[in-house]
């Protein structure tokens, strides 16, 4: 697929050769950066009371595109992004013309936007990419950063103007779910820096926010640390720690934490738990979408459309207010619902790339069969199936962003070769 770059010379297809490029920035410089690109479109979301995190990330992919022009770095557009704007199109513009009610301006509004984005932050992902020895250190300070803001989260002076009327917010984030699928990462990435006493104990240090706040979507992410770490031994963990909380069961049950849990992964009907009822608000919208459109979608960013199905009458009835139609509490329920059985083909993809990113992380230990690059790219991947399949927030978001960055690379570059940037063509 051709790939867009703008630079000095303007539009042009690339030919594999570098623009000249001046010295990259330093490694806590370029923490700072991809922290900003991370965490500034949930700052103006909340402050400045946004609908979405599309406001913050129009301003913060400008400052990152004008910042990588003055530094005469290219910007570039192609492969997977493209691929993913162009079958947005497609899907705005079909829907348009064969389902009842689905819009077609703000669709194709999003589609610019996350070109915009997506352009505008391609100069941070390739100097992300530049060294590993850097990058090792920007996953470290990020992860250093994070778990701070995670300790400092329910002070009152880190919750300025709006953020003192969010129930759980993590500053800059608004709750502690969209700190979790940022923490995630870092915390990831970094465990394969290290031993496993040094990934057990990011393992239990995220087990310990996640019961501190408490945060089920942490609580997820920490299984999969937990499963990354230790792989098939994680079952041998198990299965005395199920025993124990059998035996243990009704004193348990009078906690608080195990009230929190337990309702949110109660799915039962008899279950009145806004969390729980969201959560297959999604899946039911994503069925009923997929029914009432014979399996074609009701159209990108169009979600919400489809007649509402029980669990939305019944949040609408018992809580007086509609939640997550428009996003669907995660983004497999607004893949299938809006593109239909493609958007089923594509979660279905998402759970495969996932699946062999886990297995390279735990199969290859050598840095040089498996470049560090190469290993945040799979720490992406697989961690992406949170925001798939339990809590994402919306195409707009920067961590998606960074996966179909991450997508791109993986399926252009064979395994231990070094990172092409953005802009050039893979040498095969």
């Amino acid at each position: 697929m051709p790939t867009l770059v703008l630079g000095r010379k303007g539009w042009a297809e690339p030919q594999g050769t570098k623009v000249a490029q001046q010295a990259g920035l330093s490694p806590l410089g370029l923490t700072l950066l991809l922290l900003l690109f991370l965490t500034l479109p949930h700052f103006v979301y909340i402050y400045f009371k946004q609908s979405s995190l599309a406001v913050g990330l129009a301003v913060v992919a400008g400052l990152l595109g004008a910042l990588y022009l003055l530094r005469r770095r290219p910007l570039s557009l192609g492969g997977i992004p493209l691929g993913g704007l162009a079958l947005a199109t497609l899907s705005t513009l079909v829907a348009a013309l064969w389902v009842p009610g689905a819009a077609l301006q703000k669709p194709l509004g999003s589609v610019l936007l996350l070109a915009w984005v997506m352009l505008g932050s391609s100069g941070l992902w390739d100097e992300l990419l530049g060294s590993d020895e850097r990058l090792k250190r920007v996953i470290l300070y990020g992860f250093l950063i994070l778990a701070l803001l995670a300790l400092l989260g329910p002070h009152e002076g880190l919750r300025p103007g709006a953020y003192a009327l969010r129930y759980k917010p993590i500053f800059p984030f608004p709750e502690e779910s969209y700190f979790a699928l940022t923490y995630g990462l870092f915390a990831a990435a970094l465990m394969m820096q290290c031993r496993l006493g040094g990934r057990l104990l990011i393992t239990a240090y995220s087990l310990a926010i996640a019961l501190w706040y408490p945060s089920f979507t942490l609580l997820v992410i920490s299984g999969l640390l937990l499963l990354l770490a230790l792989r098939g031994w994680v079952f041998l963990l198990l299965i005395p720690l199920l025993l124990l909380a059998w035996i243990q069961r009704p004193a348990l049950q009078e906690t608080h934490y195990y009230q929190y849990f337990a309702q949110r992964a109660d799915l039962r009907e008899v279950n009145k738990n806004l969390t729980m009822r969201v959560y297959m608000q999604g899946w039911e919208q994503a069925y009923i979408a997929l029914r009432e459109t014979h399996g074609m979608g009701v159209g990108f960013q169009n979600l919400g459309i489809e007649p509402a199905g029980h669990y939305a009458q019944s949040i609408q009835k018992i809580y007086k207010h509609s939640y997550n139609r428009l996003d669907g509490g995660h983004l497999g329920a607004k893949l299938i619902g809006e593109l239909g059985m493609v958007g089923l083909l594509l979660v279905g993809a998402i759970l495969v790339a996932a699946g062999r990113a886990y297995w390279r992380l735990g199969r290859n230990r050598s840095p040089a069969a498996y470049p560090y690059a190469q290993v945040v790219q799979d720490c992406l991947l697989y961690l992406f199936v949170v925001q798939t399949l339990f809590r994402g927030i919306s195409y707009l978001d920067p961590v998606v962003v960074l996966y179909l960055f991450a997508l791109r690379q993986r399926l252009t570059c064979p395994q231990g070769a070094p990172s092409a940037s953005l802009g050039e063509v893979p040498q095969k």
